[in-house]
């Protein structure tokens, strides 16, 4: 089925959660992806089927927004909502907000499922107005190697960063800067310089794939941990999750990077 995946804008400036690098790979001729604030009603009008981001709690108001939006436009609408934010608060969330399901936990396996159009009853972790299924689908260290990255379906995020000026052939890369915008960008065709290099993907390409994330549930951190950030908050991440955290090895990060 042909899915509209909708991203919040409140958070950053052309950014979105990494997890979207993978989940949709299998289904890239599926799926296509929008900021919200290109979103129109003609656009709402020509899916039936949403996915709508809340990672963060900045992003609420927003959401609300687009899910009313949504469904005033395309009385058929189905909205999927996920996030960080959303697994903590998904029962508030259904009670606000004119969603139809939610993913409690680990999503690839749910997400993979529901867009191959399976029974949303019959699909683990999933949860609706009037049901909740059994949380059997757990992300395991395994699986880490069987990630596939594309975004070819999110023509947006390579858009965007059209309008970011072109480097100055004499500036330096700085690391001490954030964010890491991919400013150093090879096109296709041309080669950058290796000092250059530092954000381009071996072979080019027309965009750089967010972040890779490490550890799944949890900050892998030696110390305790930063009080504001939920990666801190083991025993909540534990109980989301139903399972420890995950910390990716060497071996598997060295794997998924030459992918």
């Amino acid at each position: 089925m042909q899915t509209l995946i909708v991203i919040p804008s409140l958070m950053h400036k052309y950014t979105f959660s990494a997890p979207l690098a993978w989940l949709f790979s299998d289904h890239a001729d599926q799926v296509k992806g929008t900021y919200s604030f290109a979103l129109t009603k003609d656009i709402v009008k020509k899916y039936d089927h949403f996915v709508v981001e809340l990672n963060w709690f900045i992003e609420l108001y927003e959401f609300e927004l687009i899910t009313r939006l949504i469904k005033r436009h395309n009385k058929k609408a189905v909205i999927l909502f996920g996030g960080l934010y959303s697994q903590l608060k998904y029962q508030e969330i259904f009670r606000n907000s004119p969603v139809d399901y939610f993913i409690k936990g680990d999503n690839e396996l749910p997400i993979k499922q529901w867009l191959d159009g399976a029974d949303p009853r019959t699909i683990p972790n999933m949860v609706g107005r009037d049901f909740e299924n059994e949380q059997s689908y757990i992300f395991q260290q395994r699986d880490y190697k069987h990630l596939d990255f594309n975004l070819d379906w999110f023509p947006d995020y390579a858009e965007r960063w059209k309008e970011y000026p072109e480097p100055d052939k004499d500036l330096e890369p700085c690391f001490d800067e954030l964010p890491l915008l991919p400013k150093y960008w090879e096109r296709p065709g041309q080669k950058a310089a290796l000092d250059l290099r530092w954000r381009v993907p071996p072979k080019g390409g027309r965009y750089h794939l967010p972040m890779l994330i490490t550890s799944r549930g949890g900050c892998p951190a030696a110390h305790e941990g930063c009080d504001y950030c939920m990666g801190s908050k083991i025993e909540a991440m534990r109980a989301i999750y139903k399972r420890p955290t995950l910390v990716m090895d060497n071996d598997t990060l060295v794997h998924l990077l030459k992918k």
